[in-house]
């Protein structure tokens, strides 16, 4: 009966993530304020407006905003800093 069941994805507890595990890097070293001014490509008013928001957020859109601007820093990291 299992294996005949239709294919089903998995929820990512982001939302979680984001407000515990990974507050203290994503907003201390990642999306920290120097670093995104020193960049210059993101407005960092923004990331502190979305920050906010994050303790707020019962919807996907601004955990996967940050999801964004997370996947940007490495790859900005990778390839800019390296």
């Amino acid at each position: 009966e299992l294996y005949n069941r239709p294919k089903q994805g998995f929820d990512v507890p982001m939302l979680n993530w984001f407000r515990n595990e990974l507050y203290a890097y994503l907003f201390d070293d990642l999306l920290k304020e120097e670093t995104i001014r020193d960049q210059g490509i993101i407005n960092y008013e923004y990331v502190a407006h979305l920050r906010n928001e994050l303790h707020s957020a019962t919807t996907h859109d601004t955990v996967e905003k940050i999801w964004i601007l997370l996947v940007f820093q490495y790859w900005y990291n990778k390839y800019f800093l390296a």
